[in-house]
């Protein structure tokens, strides 16, 4: 976080909405971390720091939730970075239509250098597309960093729930998108950081078994039915053999396809090159579509 946090608190002092309060949950941080926010909040009274002591990702986020004053709730990862705009972009779309419960947008994906290597258009973006995934059952996907949610739902709801921590936030909109419309900006207002340290296969592998649970509760919902993580995961490890190495390819395609582009958005081409090639060969259909779609986009963009 040392590295990244005095950006992202700066992107959201920046905002041209400035009627906000930032509250910072440190979680047991051992670098300058604290010392950098310290910085802001002897600044700026709108800046708060609580410290947690390593009680993980959902249960920092819900502290900030429970402490917070206003309706709308707007998350921000510590490596990740507002555009200008931002803020007040969402708010006035909130306005505009009261009944969305969570708001997002697309995001421009960068590496730890900052290079932008990717655009991320994440979620439905009009109230035909959310109701469209709503009935297949799929799972809705926000970068976590564009979300802008109501307070109020979140208590409701319990908040992020622990034991899908990396995938906290997936489960939580997916809950949430039973109470109301989701609609996604379709403009990049975000930067949202990958690193290499960020990126194992075991973590994409948890996240991947995670967003296959969603969308079988999800389907369960619709008919009013339920399913609880220890039923599906009954189902999950008695997958046939060929399912079994369709997923493992997948899972392993996607890290290092994303390794790869972090690599080349550093300028280090030969690791780049490197982790393009692993993903090749784990699913060479998947990444030859992946590729051709760049260049369409390149060309026609």
């Amino acid at each position: 976080s040392e590295a990244f946090i005095r950006e992202a608190v700066e992107s959201v002092v920046s905002q041209d909405f400035q009627h906000w309060e930032m509250i910072v949950v440190d979680d047991g941080s051992s670098d300058r971390t604290k010392e950098i926010v310290r910085e802001f909040v002897a600044r700026d009274s709108r800046i708060r720091l609580i410290e947690n002591q390593h009680g993980g990702v959902s249960t920092a986020r819900n502290t900030g939730i429970e402490l917070a004053k206003y309706e709308w709730i707007a998350l921000l990862d510590a490596d990740d970075v507002f555009l200008p705009g931002k803020l007040r972009t969402q708010l006035e779309a909130a306005s505009k239509d009261p009944e969305v419960v969570l708001w997002g947008t697309y995001a421009y994906n960068i590496g730890e250098s900052g290079k932008v290597y990717d655009m991320a258009q994440d979620g439905p973006t009009n109230r035909k597309a959310f109701e469209l995934l709503r009935k297949k059952g799929a799972v809705v996907m926000l970068k976590n960093s564009s979300t802008l949610f109501r307070r109020e739902l979140a208590l409701k709801l319990g908040g992020f729930d622990s034991r899908y921590d990396s995938s906290e936030d997936t489960e939580l909109w997916n809950r949430m998108a039973e109470y109301g419309p989701v609609s996604v900006i379709p403009k990049p207002l975000i930067l949202y950081r990958f690193h290499p340290q960020s990126l194992s296969v075991r973590k994409m592998e948890f996240q991947y078994i995670c967003a296959q649970f969603i969308q079988a509760r999800n389907l369960k919902r619709l008919v009013d039915q339920d399913l609880s993580l220890d039923e599906f995961m009954k189902s999950w490890n008695r997958r046939g053999m060929v399912r079994k190495w369709l997923d493992h390819s997948r899972i392993h395609s996607n890290a290092y396809w994303r390794n790869a582009g972090i690599m080349f958005s550093n300028g280090m081409r030969t690791m780049g090159g490197y982790w393009l090639m692993r993903a090749f060969v784990s699913n060479p259909f998947m990444i030859s579509s992946r590729i051709m779609r760049k260049l369409w986009i390149k060309v026609h963009g």
